[in-house]
């Protein structure tokens, strides 16, 4: 039996599930705890506050993490709590807040290979997105070169176009036959 107060790095699980202006971070524990965890949120904006948090089911709770209309960068989020036995659990998250306003804005993924762009008034209101490197996979005929990236929100609509900017590994053999693709279903 572990020691009270030890800590536990398996007790909370985060997932944030992203909207336009806000992310809503659901907690899962293994183990029944003593009282409803506690988050706490930072950037070099706001300082660190800490968020209400709601039990939604016998070990699952979540809070609301809002962003900052007038910041670009990212909030870091302490999730801790203790079990009924005493055991300490924390886990430490970073949302990124890639702000995109009236005046315009980009989005860009972790790597830096996958960008969109938008220009003056390409969106109806200040939204906060996501560029996501996943797995890509495709037929045997259309070999994948480089990442898939999903971009978020995906339920906003924009104003005018916006410019899509994506890179391909180097050494790709022959890029200019290279394709993109959108993954549907």
């Amino acid at each position: 039996v572990p020691r009270a107060g030890a800590a536990d790095t398996g007790l909370l699980k985060c997932v944030p599930i992203f909207y336009s202006d806000l992310a809503v971070i659901q907690i899962e524990s293994e183990r029944s705890l003593g009282a409803a965890p506690r988050v706490f949120s930072g950037s070099p904006d706001r300082g660190r506050r800490a968020l209400e948090v709601r039990q939604t089911g016998l070990r699952t709770y979540e809070t609301i993490a809002t962003f900052d209309p007038r910041a670009d960068g990212s909030m870091n989020l302490v999730v801790s709590a203790v079990d009924v036995n005493g055991l300490a659990g924390q886990q430490e998250m970073t949302l990124a807040q890639h702000r995109v306003g009236p005046e315009g804005g980009s989005v860009r993924s972790e790597d830096g290979n996958a960008v969109a762009r938008f220009g003056k008034k390409g969106v109806y209101e200040t939204l906060f997105g996501r560029a996501y490197s996943e797995e890509a996979a495709g037929p045997e005929d259309l070999p994948v070169v480089g990442s898939a990236y999903r971009f978020s929100p995906a339920d906003v609509p924009f104003r005018l176009r916006a410019r899509l900017e994506l890179s391909y590994p180097a050494g790709s053999h022959r890029p200019e036959k290279l394709g993109v693709y959108e993954q549907d279903g």
